[in-house]
């Protein structure tokens, strides 16, 4: 007997909409965890994190679908944390996206904080002012 690679793919979602609720749980999982060790208050915890009282008590109930990667991302660059993702190709057939929500595309890296703008790649001269 096989096993799915993850308890959301158990509970039947999409192996991308796993991978994506995995990484959403484990940010929120991060935020809780160093509100605890820290000892704060949900007064105290809101006032750092930028948000309400009644937003870290969603927090602190569990109530991970009020809360988006961005946000949780967000708190932890607010409790001095850098998160980091680990991008990887695999190999996949042509229509491997074609469960994917419209919107989705294969490949998409965005850097939090950052600004990577880069010319494009070519043969091309610069010129002399």
């Amino acid at each position: 007997m096989s096993q799915a690679p993850s308890v959301f793919e158990d509970l039947g979602f999409s192996s991308w909409e796993a991978k994506r609720l995995e990484k959403r749980s484990e940010l929120f999982y991060y935020v809780r965890t160093e509100i605890k060790r820290l000892g704060w208050t949900q007064k105290q915890a809101a006032a750092r994190l930028g948000v309400t009282q009644p937003r870290v008590s969603d927090l602190m109930r569990g109530r991970l679908h009020l809360f988006s990667i961005d946000m949780l991302m967000e708190m932890m660059d607010r409790l001095d944390y850098d998160v980091a993702f680990d991008v990887s190709r695999r190999a996949v057939s042509e229509d491997a996206w074609a469960d994917a929500p419209i919107g989705i595309v294969p490949l998409c890296v965005v850097a939090w904080g950052a600004n990577f703008h880069q010319e494009p790649h070519g043969d091309r001269e610069d010129s002399a002012a």
